[in-house]
């Protein structure tokens, strides 16, 4: 539970919720609100000596607590979005070996185009959970070049834009991004297309 940020709700599990799910012990004992918390973790935010640090915080707490994550976010749209999307993005792509934490979104390789079905699938979503997805192919991103793989994040800032924007105060299960090489193959790109139709 702890371990899953779309479930994890951190010191906002009551009581109550915390016997049933067996998490007593394994969070501090003071129960927050979800206003408390975000509150705190907006202290944090603000106490980030760069706006990289601000986006990798940001990104962290994402890993941890999708809805904390996006609740900071609703209650800052205007101050935040330029950290979780442009410009400060761009700087992230081009540190995102250095910063590199967790994988968020799905990987497709033009080396492997029979395994798009199945990469589109692992992520465990059926296509009744998925409204929409961003792919990017790492090329020309923000006039900074071509980034490969750590384009992925131009795709999660999109969406956490997207998340933000439309549900302000929740977090949603369905948004996946996902990063497509540019040499993938036209048959591959009309592949993913027929599947995202049938994923989404």
């Amino acid at each position: 539970m702890l371990t899953n940020p779309r479930l994890n709700r951190g010191t906002a599990f009551t009581q109550e919720q915390r016997r049933e799910l067996d998490l007593v012990g394994l969070v501090p004992a003071q129960v927050l609100t979800l206003e408390q918390q975000a509150e705190r973790a907006y202290q944090q935010y603000r106490a980030q000596p760069s706006d990289l640090a601000k986006h990798v915080y940001l990104s962290a707490l994402h890993d941890r607590n999708e809805v904390l994550f996006y609740r900071l976010i609703g209650d800052h749209l205007a101050e935040m979005l330029p950290i979780v999307y442009t410009p400060t993005v761009g700087t992230a792509v081009e540190r995102y070996i250095f910063e590199y934490r967790r994988p968020r979104g799905i990987y497709l390789s033009a080396d492997a185009p029979d395994d798009i079905e199945t990469s589109l699938r692992a992520s465990g979503l059926g296509s009744d959970d998925v409204d929409l997805i961003v792919a990017t192919d790492g090329e020309a991103i923000l006039r900074i070049g071509d980034w490969g793989v750590g384009g992925i994040d131009i795709a999660v800032g999109k969406l956490a834009v997207y998340t933000s924007t439309e549900c302000r105060a929740a977090a949603s299960d369905s948004p996946r991004p996902a990063s497509v090489p540019n040499s993938t193959s036209s048959r591959s790109h009309r592949h993913l297309r027929q599947l995202a139709q049938t994923v989404c």
